[in-house]
């Protein structure tokens, strides 16, 4: 199973490219397993056409307590090949530390609500390339 959090300050290499920011809609009192962010395929390939390291971090804003998972998927977008489960508490979440995961062609990140919340949600996800 891959680690899918690793401080800044243990991480070393170089960005590629600029940064990307997958912003999702402000939700009302959104349902249980709504999709909050959603990166989409992610089509750029490595030097052997398989895995890229993506360095990406969650962020987003509620007015109430909630859970949400970050889900690693695979290219057909019908399985989960890693999960971190994570909370938002009401405020602005400060993007403790990014994430730095390895992702096959056309795999992707997605932000899941757990339980239904009465409120506000957005959560957005920023990711680059890391080398």
């Amino acid at each position: 199973m891959t680690v899918l959090h690793r401080p800044f300050g243990a991480v070393s290499g170089f960005f590629t490219g600029d940064g990307v920011l997958v912003d999702g809609a402000i939700l009302t009192n959104p349902a249980d397993q709504t999709v909050l962010a959603d990166t989409g395929p992610l089509n750029v390939s490595g030097p052997t056409g398989t895995w890229v390291d993506y360095l990406f971090a969650v962020t987003g804003v509620t007015n109430v307590a909630l859970v949400y998972d970050i889900q690693h998927r695979d290219s057909t977008n019908t399985t989960n090949l890693n999960v971190l489960r994570r909370r938002f508490g009401p405020g602005v979440d400060d993007k403790p530390f990014a994430n730095k995961l390895a992702i096959g062609p056309n795999e992707r990140l997605r932000v899941i609500l757990q339980g239904a919340v009465t409120g506000e949600v957005q959560a957005a996800i920023e990711y680059t390339i890391f080398t």
